[in-house]
């Protein structure tokens, strides 16, 4: 499934350090996004026993995930999305992670949703940017719950690379100088006028 050689273990590792850049909270989070309901518009539909199949201007949207694309095909079991797979020129994805965190975006060939363990894969020219840190390869895999993020640059042994840029966290604005305490001894008092 994911290729865990060196250089992906080092992407990995990388990526680690994009969501540390990214200031990612858990305490803050946003509703379960998996307990919300499933709204999908389209301009046609045709469902085939537990698959349905959304052409033209699909819209997806489950709490803060939004999937756009040209076509979605969801498998189903007993009303229960299992997966879902989205293609279009490109698809674009998008959550709210957190309350005060900027949206997540993401845009691919394919993006696939995985309903059950709530994870998300961008397949082909694959791009993730959270507040301007970024990533893009071949595939980046993004993992709902933990927000965690994988990439790889080369994909069925086709060449490529992963690309990262972090932003640097915004820095507390810095206190004033305080003046120095005045240590000097007090000035001697004048001398009265004699008369």
């Amino acid at each position: 499934m994911f290729n865990r050689n060196n250089k992906n273990k080092l992407a990995a590792r990388l990526l680690a350090g994009l969501l540390l850049a990214w200031g990612v909270s858990g305490a803050l989070a946003l509703p379960d996004d998996q307990r919300q309901p499933i709204h999908v518009t389209s301009d046609s539909a045709v469902q085939e026993n537990n698959v349905v199949t959304y052409r033209g201007n699909v819209i997806v949207v489950q709490g803060s995930i939004r999937i756009e694309a040209d076509q979605v095909v969801i498998n189903h079991e007993k009303g229960k999305l299992e997966r879902a797979v989205a293609t279009g020129k490109p698809v674009r994805f998008q959550q709210q992670p957190d309350t005060d965190g900027g949206l997540i975006t993401g845009k691919a060939s394919t993006v696939i949703y995985y309903s059950a363990d709530q994870r998300v894969e961008l397949l082909q020219d694959a791009f993730v940017d959270r507040d301007k840190s970024t990533v893009r390869g071949s595939r980046i895999e993004y993992l709902l719950p933990s927000k965690a993020v994988r990439a790889e640059g080369s994909v069925n042994n086709q060449p490529g690379r992963v690309d990262m840029v972090f932003q640097p966290s915004p820095d507390k604005p810095a206190n004033p100088p305080q003046p120095a305490p005045d240590n000097s001894p007090p000035p001697a008092p004048s001398p009265s006028p004699q008369q």
